[in-house]
């Protein structure tokens, strides 16, 4: 069994506390409204695309020799659009808000609440910006990856 499932509860709780009242969606929700800000995890908010989520066991070279070392990439995104109400610069400055917020989250507790212990963390990375301006307003989504790893005994 991975801790995959339990690192996205962690984030979907802990990004949940950190940017209230945000909502934080465990995955894609087709039927969410859009025009607002959210944060989801384990998807980017586009059905069209892939691989959200990826996860790598292999042998540790710790322990008895049945022990793994789980390594997972988690693709979250922050999104910020509010029909007309905003200027795109806002929406751009909400949105990287939001993804901060999360980050420092995980950076201020990366064993995520000792769930990866022993020795291993989560942390922060690859922040990626993409901005449109519709006829319903701008728009501003942060893609980050939140990546792990976990010693499985």
């Amino acid at each position: 069994m991975t801790k995959l499932g339990q690192v996205l509860d962690a984030l979907v709780a802990g990004f949940g506390q950190r940017v209230a009242p945000v909502p934080v969606f465990d995955s894609l929700v087709l039927n969410a409204p859009m025009r607002n800000r959210h944060v989801i995890v384990g998807g980017t908010g586009d059905d069209n695309e892939d691989d959200p989520i990826a996860v790598e066991r292999t042998s540790s070279t710790l322990g008895p020799g049945t022990w793994l070392d789980e390594i997972g990439a988690i693709t979250c995104a922050a999104w910020a659009w509010a029909g007309g109400d905003k200027t795109l610069a806002q929406q751009r400055t909400d949105a990287d808000q939001i993804a901060q917020d999360c980050a420092a989250w995980v950076q201020s507790d990366p064993s995520l609440g000792g769930l990866l212990d022993p020795g291993g963390r989560a942390e922060v990375s690859g922040l990626s910006f993409r901005q449109a301006s519709t006829k319903e307003g701008p728009l501003v989504r942060v893609l980050f990856t939140v990546t792990y790893s976990a010693l499985l005994t």
